[in-house]
């Protein structure tokens, strides 16, 4: 059965509002965690290689690259989290 344009188009809101439960919740994780995760990230990998390096600006700039990873890695994780968790409660009804 073919079904009209407009029950299409509101099906596809529908189920994509009810995807959308999780992602507020992703996005506070995202801005709580991720400056706390690379901020850490920053300190380790900065007094780590602080005592390699004789040269400071060296040991700076390594450790502003892994807080940056950081920061972008933890980011995409909640953003994949919140979606995974909103498909599956999205798929089950609830």
């Amino acid at each position: 059965m073919i079904a009209s344009t407009k029950e299409f188009l509101v099906e596809i809101f529908y189920h994509s509002q009810t995807n959308m439960n999780f992602v507020p919740l992703s996005v506070a994780i995202a801005l709580i965690f991720s400056p706390l995760a690379s901020i850490m990230a920053y300190i380790i990998t900065y007094g780590e290689y602080l005592r390699h390096y004789p040269d400071k600006k060296q040991p700076m700039k390594l450790a502003i690259e892994a807080a940056l990873t950081t920061f972008l890695f933890f980011i995409a994780l909640s953003f994949i989290a919140g979606f995974l968790l909103a498909n599956i409660v999205g798929s089950k009804g609830l």
